[in-house]
């Protein structure tokens, strides 16, 4: 989970494969129907990015016990 209690998320299950994954005409689609949701974005991208150096940081204490 990456998103903040305060952060919006759109439904963008139309535009996403059963991975997960983008379907990029999809995509492009869906935010050309409903424009507003490009709003969300910048947030959820901020938030994916505090969550991945938080995991990059765990990794790299898991790994420097590890190897103790």
């Amino acid at each position: 989970v990456v998103d903040r209690l305060d952060d919006r998320v759109p439904d963008l299950t139309e535009a996403l494969d059963g991975a997960g994954g983008p379907r990029p005409l999809r995509l492009a689609s869906h935010l050309a129907r409903r424009p507003s949701e490009l709003l969300a974005l910048p947030g959820l991208a901020r938030s994916f990015g505090l969550a991945r150096a938080s995991l990059d940081r765990a990794l790299e204490a898991a790994l420097a016990l590890g190897g103790r």
